[in-house]
């Protein structure tokens, strides 16, 4: 079981606390909204950038990266998994 603060942008689990980036956090509470579906790369998208003006041509690539990061640091606190499927994106473990 994991507590997000976004204002904070912490995670807290069984084994500690981790600080988020701006990216990170935003990307966690897709994932923990999305109550055990798959949410697709267009949808994490809109959750980094609600502009499409700001996003970057590399979106792709900062997403994997993020999440790469995120599965590091929920690593770090005993906290659950994000998994992916191809063409379906990313979900995170039912706690």
């Amino acid at each position: 079981m994991i507590s997000l603060d976004l204002s904070q942008r912490e995670v807290s689990g069984p084994r500690g606390k981790v600080v988020l980036s701006r990216q990170q956090c935003a990307l966690l509470d897709r994932l923990i909204r999305a109550k055990g579906r798959y949410v697709s790369f267009d949808e994490l998208m809109d959750a980094l950038w609600p502009d499409a003006d700001q996003m970057p041509d590399t979106w792709l690539r900062v997403i994997r990266v993020q999440i790469f990061h995120l599965r590091l640091k929920l690593r770090e606190i005993q906290g659950p998994a994000i998994f992916n499927r191809f063409a379906l994106g990313y979900m995170i473990e039912a706690a």
